[in-house]
């Protein structure tokens, strides 16, 4: 059996946003098929995309796993609609978004899932997780420490715990 490790964005910016992740959390502690590795600290930063909403609770997990990327978009999708997820607003507020950032080498685009994923060298908050997991990955050839140091946006991302 091969294990992949893969790195799981985590967000909230709705009702108890630390609390949110945690649940979305033990959900994926309860599925035998995946393992959590490494957990970054809890961070907040401003919203990304659509500005007008509360800032979000954001953290990375680091996870592996014997499910395929299109197995494990199942899994985290189906938890964030346990979890009540509704899109209103694209990039809107929402109670819990579960992202699959990087699995393993793959290179994948489609139109429902790409993977290292799409915004991924866009969102800073992401970066600084990945940057406190690993300092030595590396993003498409680029080194996620490189990347965080040529970031503008990183002063506004706050440790929460």
């Amino acid at each position: 059996m091969k294990y992949n490790n893969v790195f799981l964005g985590l967000g909230s910016n709705i009702a108890d946003r630390k609390k949110n992740i945690q649940d979305a959390i033990n959900y994926i502690k309860q599925n035998n098929k995946i393992n959590i590795l490494k957990f970054s600290s809890l961070y907040e930063s401003p919203p990304w995309g659509y500005k007008n909403q509360e800032n979000f609770y954001n953290q990375v997990i680091e996870i592996e796993t014997d499910l395929d990327p299109y197995e494990l978009l199942i899994f985290v999708k189906s938890i964030e609609k346990a979890m009540g997820r509704q899109t209103i607003i694209k990039w809107g507020p929402r109670n819990i978004d579960i992202d699959i950032l990087i699995f393993w080498d793959i290179i994948i685009k489609g139109d429902f899932l790409n993977i290292p994923h799409r915004y991924l060298l866009n969102r800073c908050f992401w970066l600084v997780a990945l940057n406190e997991l690993n300092d030595n990955l590396n993003i498409l050839g680029k080194n996620v420490k490189v990347l965080l140091e040529r970031e503008q946006d990183r002063d506004s991302i706050k440790i929460v715990c």
